[in-house]
């Protein structure tokens, strides 16, 4: 079956389906069909003999992105110009799929990138406090903690809950103090798939007037949200992982109403607005300020096919397929003694990441065993969890989590 036609048979538009930044899972969509399922696997260049769970670090581009990869190299190359068009043309497809304007958002290589922007960018004095969870990415968390050790800021840090959403909220709130200028959390949790209440979290941090940062590395393509609606002032994310781009290429949003406030921190050609030296500069009116130099134009052409080939499902379908295959896996581990799940069960924090653990310390032997029976998992060893986390995605299927299952019995029985 052609690509175009597998679309057809899905019944799918093309228009993308909007949400409020919440998606709640049993939205009241139908599942695809399992057939329909497994023709979708099939645009992806993954092996059967090995089960590739690990959409958490980087995502299975499918072959539309990988093509229009190659096709904008050799294009380029054959032309030798730079490619500004397609990196110029890229904003506004990725606007409408994060339900914002084109202005507010910088291309750049990943979410690292995007959240140190904003930690160098906004200017924190010594003294001044920066509140995170203890499940933010090391490029989430480093930046913050790069200032804390060269200006003498200070990090702060709460426990996420599994279990309640009012406790995330709380945990936020005891560590404010007047001294707090910033309050970073992840959208979704890296090591354990919390999906934490970041319009509630936002209202708060913007009523004390000050800024709210959201990583949204593991949420970007995992549901549908609307950017406007996440209450935060500014939002980074990597498109490589859930969203099923290239490798290396990201995106910064920032609040055009406090754009200001973030200085460029990697600036030069391109990011400027007036420039006659030596005297006159000013800023790019947009958040382009935020781009510097030329960029690889292949990345950005496969980013609009990503986005493309994910318009052309029902985001909510996506996020139910991922959801659903976590929550099986959640409640199945749940039921091997020597298992400890420490991702949610709640279904309002729980999301398509599920992370578990050996209870008698024999995480690490576990996971060896997973990966000599052919399965991509990743090792958490943040927090100090000392888990195995698995994320579950489009072309992942319950045959593949049936699997994954009997192979922990069988680790269970050595």
């Amino acid at each position: 079956m052609k690509r175009r036609d597998f679309f057809t048979h899905l019944g799918m538009g093309s228009a993308l389906m909007a949400s409020s930044g919440a998606w709640m899972p049993n939205s009241g969509q139908e599942s695809l069909s399992l057939q329909s399922w497994e023709e979708l696997r099939k645009q992806f260049p993954l092996q059967d003999s090995r089960v590739y769970f690990n959409t958490g670090g980087i995502g299975a581009a499918p072959y539309p992105v990988i093509q229009a990869v190659q096709d904008v190299l050799l294009r380029y190359q054959t032309l030798g110009e730079p490619g500004h068009d397609v990196f110029a043309a890229t904003h506004a497809p990725l606007a409408g799929f994060l339900g914002c304007s084109p202005e507010d958002l910088a291309l750049n290589r990943n979410a690292t990138e995007g959240n140190s922007t904003i930690a160098f960018g906004l200017r924190l004095k010594p003294g001044d406090e920066v509140i995170l969870d203890n499940e933010a990415h090391p490029g989430g968390a480093i930046p913050w903690m790069a200032l804390q050790k060269e200006y003498g800021i200070k990090v702060k840090v709460f426990s996420p809950s599994s279990i309640s959403i009012s406790e995330n909220i709380k945990a936020v709130k005891a560590l404010w103090t007047p001294k707090t200028k910033v309050v970073q959390v992840s959208h979704v949790t890296s090591p354990s798939g919390i999906r934490m209440p970041v319009q509630e979290i936002g209202e708060w941090v913007r009523q004390k007037g000050m800024w709210f940062h959201v990583d949204g590395a593991q949420s970007a393509g995992m549901f549908p949200f609307s950017l406007r609606d996440l209450q935060c002032d500014s939002f980074a994310a990597s498109a490589h992982k859930w969203m099923l781009a290239p490798h290396g290429i990201g995106f910064l949003w920032i609040d055009p109403t406090r754009r200001d406030r973030v200085i460029p921190t990697d600036i030069g050609a391109y990011s400027n607005g007036d420039y006659e030296l030596p005297l006159t500069l000013s800023y790019h009116p947009t958040a382009q300020r935020y781009e510097a130099g030329t960029q690889d134009e292949t990345k950005a052409a496969g980013l609009v096919a990503a986005i493309t080939f994910l318009n052309q499902l029902d985001m909510h379908q996506v996020a139910e397929h991922g959801f659903g295959l976590a929550r099986f896996l959640n409640q199945e581990l749940r039921s091997f003694l020597p298992i400890e799940v420490l991702s949610p069960k709640n279904p309002l924090l729980a999301s398509s990441i599920t992370t578990f653990r050996h209870r008698a310390g024999n995480t690490g032997l576990l996971l060896a065993h997973l990966s000599e029976h052919g399965f991509r998992v990743r090792s958490v060893t943040e927090a100090n969890l000392n888990a195995i986390r698995v994320s579950t995605h489009i072309y992942n299927n319950m045959d593949e989590c049936i699997r994954l299952l009997q192979a922990v019995k069988a680790y269970r029985k050595t």
